[in-house]
């Protein structure tokens, strides 16, 4: 099972390659939540083991939280050393990858608001304590209503759409209307 910094890490890394990406420890966390339920509900399991608590701005990850806390309100521009001992599997990585596409574009106070809905596991638990668990089982049915998280990745090339044929190289010829190249030069 996954580390939840290595996780944290992997989320810094993909906002930190976008042209203006970029990632507060508000909204890493809040991106922790969602991998977990959607983890929950695609995988069968936690994607890692640490305990969600119900803080007054959404869920947190608490070693998530204080690695991350000398940036302040500011972006992370790092990764954190401690990254655990486990590895991350490829259905891990691609959950993370999944869930960043879907919430990743969103601020912080946006992905706050989503998780402060009505009903949602922190409206729930949360009772002004920064303590308050947010438990799997509360997780996981709230997120088995939710429309299903896709996944970016293509298992096998005949589900593409291709438009044109192949040479005899493998290359993709693309169709073209009824010109000749000589007409262009």
């Amino acid at each position: 099972m996954a580390d939840p910094i290595q996780i944290a890490n992997v989320f810094i890394e993909i906002a930190n390659s976008e042209k203006e990406g970029s990632i507060t420890n508000l909204k890493l966390n809040k991106l922790l939540y969602f991998a977990q339920g959607w983890s929950l509900v695609r995988n069968g399991r936690p994607l890692f083991e640490e305990d969600i608590l119900a803080w007054q701005f959404g869920p947190i990850v608490q070693s998530v939280y204080r690695t991350f806390c000398v940036c302040g309100s500011d972006p992370i521009c790092t990764v954190s050393e401690n990254t655990g001992k486990g590895i991350l599997s490829d259905e891990e990585i691609q959950l993370i990858i999944d869930t960043y596409r879907r919430y990743g574009r969103y601020s912080a106070s946006a992905l706050v608001e989503m998780t402060h809905e009505k009903g949602s596991p922190w409206q729930t638990a949360y009772s002004g304590q920064h303590n308050a668990i947010i438990g799997k089982n509360e997780i996981l049915d709230y997120f088995s209503k939710m429309r299903p998280l896709d996944s970016f990745a293509k298992k096998d090339i005949s589900e593409l759409i291709t438009i044109g044929r192949f040479a005899e190289n493998g290359a993709t010829i693309l169709p073209h209307d009824d010109w000749d190249d000589d007409d262009y030069e």
